[in-house]
């Protein structure tokens, strides 16, 4: 004011840091890569957020990066999610951030059986957090793909597996898994 010019300069960072590497998931104890999952990168001394999305391939990268300490995330629906924390300096390039996704479920497989043959059109229900429901084949096979689990050290799921049908009694029984079966198949 009063006639007086005030001038301030800045200096400008580039953000030329690069953060790249691949998702893979386990599933059925084999790893492969994981296409769709969610990253989320978080500068830590800011919270500032940058996204991307797992290729084909498991692939990700996401560019423009300022120096700092950062945690990555991938997550997908079935899996746990996995972090790392890390420092990036300036214009780094950092390769080989990998995340491995476990999978929160198991698979129940099962038969129900009626005079040594298998029962088709038996409605069978799993009742847990959530209700999974199938219905017998011609065999009197059933599966429950995807029976999400409790996935922390000693914690056990129970679920109740009902058969219901025209001309069946009703018969329930339960099942109780611990958190170390994720990933298994269980025959029931």
């Amino acid at each position: 004011t009063n006639g007086v010019t005030v001038s301030k300069t800045f200096n400008l960072k580039p953000s030329s840091g690069l953060v790249s590497g691949i998702v893979s998931q386990y599933l059925n104890s084999t790893l492969s890569n994981s296409q769709g999952a969610s990253i989320i990168l978080r500068d830590l001394a800011t919270g500032q957020t940058f996204t991307a999305i797992s290729a084909s391939d498991g692939t990700f990268k996401i560019l423009n990066l300022f120096s700092g300490d950062y945690r990555i995330t991938a997550s997908k629906e079935g899996y746990l999610t996995d972090s790392l924390f890390f420092h990036l300096t300036d214009g780094e390039t950092k390769t080989n951030v990998n995340l491995t996704l476990k999978v929160s479920w198991v698979k129940f497989i099962g038969s129900v059986i009626y005079n040594n043959a298998g029962l088709p059109g038996v409605i069978v229900t799993a009742i847990s957090t959530s209700t999974l429901i199938d219905t017998t084949d011609v065999n009197g096979s059933f599966s429950f793909d995807n029976a999400v689990i409790k996935t922390s050290p000693g914690d056990t799921t129970t679920f109740q597996i009902t058969i219901s049908g025209n001309g069946i009694t009703p018969q329930s029984k339960i099942i109780s898994v611990p958190a170390a079966m994720v990933g298994n198949i269980i025959s029931i």
